[in-house]
């Protein structure tokens, strides 16, 4: 059986927003239709806080909760604080969100997909494993 792949807010936007794109649409409705898609607190929050009205946030939540969920737990939180703290230390600007979903795709040995550069910064100092769309997303944006 194929692992559960942690789909980031940057490759929902890309999936689902106006500027759409094709091949990470494909992968998440690939995942979607294998069961193996995975979300967590920090991608639930960023996706249903830029929600606009309350037609597409009531689809996405109940879009959003058929999924995989990987919620942090108290003591990840003191977890995740550290880890993050040893990556500044080390030279490594990172974002606080970025931070708790890398640690926690980490910690289930989950894949993240995604369409961020900065977590494709965290995971060439890090054991985060990742499907990354940034070169796609640039050629077609930029």
């Amino acid at each position: 059986m194929s692992s559960l792949v942690l789909i980031d807010s940057s490759a929902w936007l890309f999936a689902l927003g106006d500027n759409s794109v094709s091949s990470i649409r494909n992968k998440i409705t690939y995942l979607l239709e294998q069961n193996l898609a995975a979300t967590t607190s920090p991608i639930l929050f960023e996706l249903l806080s830029g929600i606009k009205n309350k037609f597409d946030e009531q689809r996405l939540k109940e879009y959003l909760l058929t999924l995989h969920i990987f919620p942090l737990q108290p003591e990840e939180w003191i977890e995740a604080a550290d880890w993050t703290r040893s990556l500044r230390m080390d030279g490594l600007k990172i974002k606080t969100i970025d931070s708790l979903i890398a640690y926690k795709a980490i910690k289930h040995n989950l894949v993240l997909l995604h369409a961020d550069m900065d977590l494709d910064r965290i995971a060439q100092k890090t054991p985060l494993r990742v499907e990354s769309y940034v070169s796609r997303v640039r050629k077609e944006y930029l």
